[in-house]
């Protein structure tokens, strides 16, 4: 990987950081003593109780003030538990989601929800939020999930069909919501450091260090989260296409190490906060984001290869939140800036793109590269006011604008940003309002109905050497409704329904707006939309088994495709369209039982089906053909654990806690690309990806009060598997962490 500002290349380097962290986590037990005083002498309204197991399943009671929703909720202790340091691996576990193609092992992957996505975040994908705040999509357009780190967040709530319209527009496919942790005593400090091995040795590391404090009516809070991998390893059953040096025209790949699987993604959060008043919270935010993931993995048997952007990024955000007993306002303002450096060499002739790469890796000098300044700029505004005991009215104001500029240019190390490399230049203004009403007529049932109005204007669409098009503004309904029914305290029963539409991104404005070579603009295109309907339910009983059901149903339209012209309108050949409608149909379930003291055992399925109503798939060498299959549509992906604490209620001296996790995993065979999918045009290669089922394993204790430590392995039994073709999957790997808490 090519040197930055950052020097973690050096492996020792990155191994003595680690140690640096890991004895940083085990050097404050001189603390230890004063954090239990000071957690002793603090009064009840900050004391921090641990609620029993069966208290954190029980469902809200039927006042309007609860909020009622379907979400997947998922806990900063159990991401710790289960060792999830990114949000793409925290989500693994949430049925109706699968994780798909991608680039294993360089935490890139593509999230499919419900069938619906593919892509990682954003576009047909997952809306992320960050304490009420919508983040922009700055990886190739998408959010970089993988690269988000959830040691400083206390939880995560994945929305799957239904969400509130007071979230916002543009939550397409589903929608994210990360909770930032906050001090509530006064000193607090977590650390964990992880290090990762395989068969080639040292692989990387995962430093998280969060502290904090909490004086009268105000907080402060700083952390750092870093991963910073050296390489990935396939599994020995790889075999590489051919034995020629990639020097002398053979493919890169070979059998070991992943070729260009190095990266490094980091993190800084500063949060500081004021209670002047117990109803009253108002804090700032600064955040910091480095990520550079320089070459992607190549296929195994392709010749391009492309470079991932570096990213950095500088995040900015005020909140306030009044809460007292009738009413509630809220406020967020955010700031985010993104600059991105992209190297591209693709080169048809293998050697000559081999020789292009090494330039660029000792050199740092790209065939072409891109340079991109991007930007968002926000304000919600949402409030709330009880009219009585089952009447309650909800309503929110947005504004954002976004920003992108591109430069590119030839044989350089950095584009120079001036007008003369300027080649996009485009802004965004995004307009919504919304309201929601909830209703609790009689105490066993409430209703929620939702609408949201929400406008897109695109202000500027600048596109070097292509006529300034006529910049359309797009004016959309939205609306959900939700019907819930509490069968007990801990038992309840779900209806929901919701409208939902995806704007036109960047990327899908330019081809739609501006035309390309053969593309013919199309002005009239119309945003997709989906209509998504669930029946669930969520419960705890017998105080043994926790259950979480839906019975989904989505229908699709509008959905857009290129197609050919015919016949054509002069050097026009091709036009994006909306010619493809899907229904997507299945079932979510997920379980925990919990059998006795020493074992639970738990797991999900997600079982999705889909009917092409009306599809078209894209212009491949002229040629058009009705859709047989949808891309990255695995119809049963399931996960199984068992959860084995051997030494419940005895002693054990200072290692309490102890936990054996065996965990399974399985995702069915599906196709790379849609359209007739089972042949690639080109190649006439199939286009099946085959099943895959993994185990893995994970050994935790805690140590003393205050550390805890585990072992992991992943894919033990070192299968080969492909998440996209000709891109195996990362083979048998361990895992070390050390933790501390105080």
């Amino acid at each position: 990987m090519k040197k930055t500002f950052f020097q973690f290349d050096n492996i020792f380097l990155r191994m003595r950081m680690g140690i640096c962290v890991a004895f940083l986590v085990c050097s404050f037990p001189v603390f230890s003593q004063d954090a239990g005083q000071a957690q002793d002498n603090q009064s009840s309204d900050t004391a921090v109780v641990e609620k029993p197991k069966t208290e954190e399943v029980v469902l809200p009671g039927a006042e309007v003030r609860a909020q009622k929703e379907t979400a997947v909720h998922v806990t900063q202790e159990q991401m710790t538990e289960r060792g999830d340091d990114n949000i793409m691996e925290a989500i693994r576990w949430v049925p109706g989601i699968t994780i798909t193609n991608g680039h294993p092992g360089m935490d890139s992957g593509s999230i499919a929800l419900r069938g619906i996505g593919g892509s990682s975040g954003g576009g047909d994908g997952l809306e992320l939020f960050v304490d009420g705040v919508p983040m922009t999509n700055i990886f190739d357009y998408r959010m970089d999930f993988p690269g988000i780190l959830t040691g400083g967040f206390e939880s995560l709530d994945i929305m799957k069909g239904y969400n509130s319209v007071l979230m916002g527009p543009n939550i397409y496919g589903g929608a994210m919501s990360l909770k930032s942790i906050k001090p509530k005593k006064e000193f607090e400090l977590s650390a964990r450091t992880g290090f990762d091995f395989d068969g080639g040795g040292f692989g990387g590391n995962t430093d998280s260090i969060i502290a904090g404090s909490r004086l009268g009516l105000f907080y402060a809070q700083a952390s750092f989260n870093g991963r910073f991998i050296d390489h990935t390893r396939l599994s020995d059953s790889f075999k590489p296409y051919d034995d020629i040096a990639p020097e002398d025209g053979g493919d890169f790949q070979k059998k070991g190490n992943r070729l260009w699987s190095d990266f490094k993604t980091m993190s800084t959060n500063i949060m500081i906060g004021v209670n002047p008043i117990e109803t009253l919270d108002i804090w700032a935010t600064y955040g910091f984001t480095y990520t550079d993931k320089g070459l992607n993995p190549p296929a195994v048997n392709r010749t391009g290869v492309m470079a991932f952007p570096d990213d950095t990024r500088h995040t900015v955000t005020l909140h306030a939140e009044w809460t007292p007993e009738k009413f509630n306002l809220k406020f967020h303002g955010y700031f985010d800036k993104v600059d991105r450096s992209e190297p591209e060499f693709w080169i048809s002739n293998k050697q000559n793109n081999w020789d292009a790469i090494q330039t660029w890796l000792n050199t740092g000098v790209a065939v072409d590269m891109l340079d991109f300044d991007q930007s968002v700029i926000g304000v919600n505004l949402l409030g709330g006011y009880t009219i009585n005991d089952w009447n309650k009215i909800d309503a929110t104001v947005q504004f954002k604008q976004v920003g992108e500029k591109k430069y590119d240019e030839e044989n350089v190390k950095k584009v120079e940003r001036i007008d003369a490399n300027l080649e996009q230049d485009k802004t965004i203004n995004y307009y919504y309002v919304g309201s929601e009403w909830t209703a609790n007529p009689w105490k066993p049932f409430t209703a929620v109905l939702g609408l949201g109005i929400d406008v897109v204007d695109y202000q500027k669409h600048y596109t070097v050497n292509r006529p300034d098009p006529e910049m359309p503004t797009y004016v959309s309904p939205q609306w959900a409704v939700g019907l819930f029914y509490d069968l007990s305290e801990q038992n309840e029963l779900y209806f929901t329904y919701a409208k939902k539409h995806h704007f036109l991104d960047f990327t899908e404005s330019s081809n739609v707006l501006n035309g390309s070579g053969a593309m013919k603009p199309n002005p009239d295109l119309k945003q997709p939309e989906r209509h998504n309907f669930e029946f669930g339910y969520k419960g705890y009983f017998l105080d043994k088994i926790r259950v979480g059901a839906d019975v989904f149903m989505t229908y699709e339209l509008n959905k857009v495709a290129t197609v050919a012209i015919d016949p054509p309108d002069g050097a026009y050949t091709q036009q994006r369209q909306n010619v493809n409608k899907f229904l997507y149909y299945g079932i979510d379930f997920d379980t925990e039982i919990f059998l006795n003291d020493y074992f639970s055992v738990g797991g999900s399925l997600g079982v999705t089906k889909y009917k092409i109503l009306e599809g078209k798939a894209n212009v491949s060498g002229g040629v058009v053909t009705e859709w047989d299959y949808i891309a990255y549509m695995p119809q049963l992906t399931t996960n199984g654990y068992l959860t084995i604490s051997p030494f419940a209620g005895k002693d054990t001296g200072i290692f309490k806690n102890i936990k054996v996790i065996p965990r399974f995993e399985y995702v069915s065979s599906f196709y790379e690309t849609s359209g007739a999918a089972s042949q690639d045009m080109a190649t006439g290669q199939s286009t099946l990806i085959d099943a895959r089922a993994l185990v893995h394993l994970r050994i935790s204790t805690d140590i003393a009060e205050h550390y805890s430590v585990s072992f992991a392995i992943e894919n033990i039994t070192d299968e080969l598997y492909y998440v996209s073709r000709y891109y195996p999957g990362q083979g048998r790997s361990f895992n070390i962490s050390l933790g501390a808490k105080f």
